[in-house]
């Protein structure tokens, strides 16, 4: 049966965890009222996908981090799906909606009439502080300034979650909250843009937000060939939040694919080793992955500069997590989820379709 108040937990900490998101894009300096609107998208967009995952798989017990980071994956997958397959009929504005509205009320009834016997593991509140620190710590390897921030965020964690290194930890805490106010009053103008490419994605995302992919504002006449998934996604964004340019492909879809990718991260470790210390460990290293830029920009987790390359990412690491899952529990319904994870892989980024067969 259910857990008792298992739901409940699950929407304070889903809660806590847009808030923290919100706070995230004002300080990246997105105005208010887009930052609410591109927050709600958010919200929406792990609720569809997360009454996916229900229906599709058999696995009966989830965390929050694995609902609400394969909820962004598949979730962002169908709402722009939906917005491009209608861009150009009536229900033009409102067709992003569709598989919210229709997916969590299918999940609800099989639930409610015991079709479905659903569990959500308790959530630990302090984890969202960790989850926060990994995705600052991968904007942080273009963007800087939020490099302090996420050592506040780890340094108090690790307060919480380790008691016998509470004064290192809170030693590292002051002096990084320090660190973080002067560093984020210090920030230069235009930190959140570096790379050329830009204009060809803010081109693109206008394109889909307003004709859709049948239509190219760089080619008049031709359909969009390129890789345009993440375009759309932030497109969608534009659309509905009325955004000023270079905002949603400069500032809120890198946040938001962060945060997918950490929760993602977190999701794969979970199934894989269920060991705390060893998730723990794992998240931080993985996410302050980075070589020195000895040519080009190196390698990192975020290539925010190419919002493409990151969202093919999040996307193969869905893959990953549905794999790992779907061993013990094989059902022909993840088989959809196989193929629009595959589909979404390679009109993220066409290379990632090459890592997703090998």
């Amino acid at each position: 049966m259910v857990k008792k108040h298992s739901f409940t937990y699950l929407g304070k900490i889903i809660g806590v965890l847009l808030v923290a998101l919100l706070t995230l894009l004002l300080i990246s300096e997105v105005k208010i009222g887009l930052a609410v609107i591109a927050t709600t998208i958010f919200a929406l967009q792990i609720v569809a996908g997360a009454s996916c995952l229900v229906l599709c798989t058999r696995k009966l017990s989830f965390t929050w981090q694995e609902l609400a980071g394969f909820g962004l994956a598949i979730g962002s997958l169908l709402t722009f799906g939906f917005d491009q397959v209608f861009r150009t009929t009536a229900i033009s504005g409102m067709a992003w909606l569709i598989p919210v509205l229709i997916l969590p009320l299918i999940t609800y009834q099989k639930i409610r009439t015991g079709e479905r016997v659903l569990s959500i593991e308790q959530p630990i509140n302090i984890d969202i502080l960790l989850i926060l620190a990994a995705t600052l710590f991968i904007v942080a390897t273009e963007w800087f300034w939020p490099l302090p921030i996420a050592i506040f965020l780890t340094s108090v964690f690790v307060w919480k979650e380790f008691p016998k290194y509470k004064t290192y930890s809170l030693l590292l805490s002051f002096f990084s909250l320090i660190i973080s106010v002067i560093t984020f009053l210090r920030r230069p103008v235009g930190w959140w843009i570096e790379d050329t490419d830009v204009a060809l994605y803010e081109a693109m995302s206008r394109t889909l937000g307003t004709w859709g992919f049948r239509e190219n504002i760089n080619a008049a006449g031709n359909t969009t060939h390129y890789h345009w998934f993440a375009y759309a996604w932030s497109g969608l964004i534009d659309r509905v939040g009325n955004a000023e340019s270079w905002i949603t492909n400069t500032r809120i879809l890198p946040i938001f694919i962060a945060l997918g990718i950490v929760l993602m991260i977190w999701s794969v470790l979970k199934v894989l080793f269920n060991n705390r210390i060893i998730i723990i460990c794992s998240l931080i290293a993985i996410s302050c992955f980075d070589t020195a830029q000895s040519w080009g920009r190196g390698f990192k987790i975020g290539y925010l500069a190419s919002p493409s390359q990151i969202y093919g990412y999040l996307l193969l690491l869905a893959f990953l997590y549905l794999f790992a899952i779907d061993q013990d529990e094989k059902t022909s319904k993840s088989l959809f989820l196989f193929a629009l994870l595959g589909f979404g892989a390679v009109g993220a980024k066409v290379a990632h379709g090459v890592l997703l067969a090998g």
